[in-house]
């Protein structure tokens, strides 16, 4: 099975689909990193790390983790 990474900055991400939600994503940051799952949704992209948790409401903009995300056509 090929493993699909993903470059931030200098952080690595294993990139591993959500069987149960359509283009949905779950990111781990290796080597022993924060897991964050990330969603295409009917609202728009989103992301269950802090900075998107507080981005929502205050700017319109993603995360990184998202952003890197569509860059790569994942969401």
């Amino acid at each position: 099975m090929t493993k699909l990474w993903l470059q931030i900055d200098a952080a690595v991400y294993i990139v591993t689909p959500n069987p149960n939600i359509h283009r949905a994503w779950r990111l781990f940051k290796v080597p022993d990193g924060p897991l964050y799952d990330i969603a295409r949704t009917a609202f728009g992209p989103t992301c269950d790390c802090a900075d998107f948790c507080f981005r929502r409401t205050n700017a319109p903009e993603p995360c990184k983790h998202v952003r890197a995300a569509q860059e790569a056509g994942l969401l």
